[in-house]
């Protein structure tokens, strides 16, 4: 039979192990959800990442807009920028359709462009050579409620 100190101690053991585990997964999911650091060239009023990443189609250059007070990139437009990372070139046609829309909603209201002013025929064959995506701005985001960019 144990005596009621060899129960407490067992007990002690097999708690103080729970929290251990607690503590290890907690620590595991922050670094899981934490967005890596970037390296970048900072300027006055924003930075450069110094790696181009692919957004979509494209290999893109990114600019982050610093926060007041702030010399880095904020932990939300971190955070914004390894999501990018993750979209599917799905989203790619779905842009080029918003554009080509707009682009007919534009020509109707306005008139033919090719006619008026000479530019190339766009359409959703070649909005592509239209609109590339070269450039994204990350602006401030500290106290918007969504994220977004340029």
């Amino acid at each position: 039979m144990e005596s009621g100190s060899e129960k407490q101690s067992r007990w002690r053991f097999r708690f103080s192990l729970r929290i251990l585990l607690l503590v290890t997964a907690l620590v595991a999911a922050y670094f899981a959800f934490l967005p890596p650091f970037f390296k970048y060239t900072p300027y006055d009023s924003h930075a450069e990442l110094d790696e181009r990443f692919q957004f979509l189609c494209e290999e893109v250059e990114i600019w982050v807009v610093l926060e007041d007070g702030h010399s880095a990139p904020t932990f939300k437009q971190r955070r914004l920028i390894s999501r990018l990372q993750q979209y599917d070139p799905i989203l790619f046609d779905a842009m080029c359709d918003a554009a080509d829309q707009h682009r007919q909603e534009y020509q109707h209201a306005v008139g033919d462009l090719v006619l008026e002013y000479g530019l190339p025929v766009m359409n959703r064959e070649n909005i592509q050579e239209h609109f590339g995506v070269g450039l994204i701005w990350i602006p401030q985001l500290k106290d918007l409620p969504d994220d977004f960019l340029f």
